[in-house]
């Protein structure tokens, strides 16, 4: 049979640069956003662009004044594809917008090493379970920045949580009852063990790689497995190897605790 791909045209527009927002994600990695002028592309308001890395606004001279390309095609995300003047003075955070903590430079990349304490990183690590794992309702962004913002700012805690407790933190009667209610469910609904392990947002071990891994080994071996023996599965390298371990390692208090709760795992066919 033929088939017929249908290319959408891309179209282009300069924009001046207003400022740069620095967002902290859940890894720790800083990304620059640029807040431009807004700009109509494809049918729609365009009015923020991202830079990538850091490493970018330093090669690309990017800051206030800077004018710059902005390409979209359809539903595509706009991107930079040219600069047309540099900024006089490049803008680079020093600091964490969320905890203030001092920024330090891996390769391209800024990163803030505030891992345990940093609310940004707290709250896109608890947005980032949810998410994944699939299965609850009710925590999304603003739930989870409520929560933190009251010292519930753990798995743990969250899912410790009575109906009392998320009243204390600040949600109304209603929604407190939906959201025990919405965590009992999750651990009665069936769930991959893959996708379980995926949302702990360990390093190197997204779904993909999860399921690989459990494919070889059970969850519960993961509290003691070595590089030696990641490195034996087909597709894991000795560095990535070596993060998952340190990344287990750190998560498995947390892992174990879930685990006690009793969700309903199915588990990966072994090979």
């Amino acid at each position: 049979r033929w088939q017929i791909a249908i290319k959408q045209r891309s179209e282009a527009k300069e924009a001046t640069i207003k400022s740069i927002i620095w967002q902290t994600r859940r890894t720790g990695r800083v990304t620059p956003v640029l807040e431009i002028e807004p700009i109509e592309l494809s049918g729609a308001t365009v009015g923020r662009v991202t830079a990538h890395h850091a490493g970018n606004v330093k090669a690309l001279q990017l800051g206030k004044g800077a004018v710059i390309t902005v390409e979209r095609s359809g539903e595509v995300i706009p991107k930079i594809v040219a600069v047309i003047k540099k900024a006089s003075r490049t803008q680079i955070a020093k600091n964490c917008a969320s905890c203030s903590c001092a920024l330090t430079w891996q390769r391209d990349f800024l990163i803030c090493t505030n891992h345990s304490d940093c609310p940004a990183q707290v709250e896109n690590t608890l947005e980032h379970f949810f998410k994944i794992h699939g299965q609850v309702d009710g925590f999304g962004s603003k739930s989870i920045e409520k929560l933190v913002a009251a010292g519930v700012d753990t798995l743990e805690k969250i899912y410790d949580s009575s109906e009392e407790d998320f009243q204390e933190a600040g949600f109304g009667p209603g929604q407190s009852k939906n959201l025990r209610t919405e965590l009992d469910r999750s651990l009665q609904v069936e769930t991959e063990d893959w996708r379980f392990l995926g949302a702990f947002g360990i390093p190197q071990l997204g779904r993909g790689d999860s399921r690989r891994l459990l494919q070889h080994m059970r969850l519960n071996d993961l509290a003691k497995v070595t590089k030696e023996e990641i490195m034996a599965v087909e597709g894991f390298a000795e560095i990535s190897s070596a993060d998952i371990v340190g990344g287990l390692t750190k998560k498995w208090p947390t892992i174990k605790h879930m685990l006690s709760l009793g969700f309903n795992l199915s588990e990966t066919p072994l090979l």
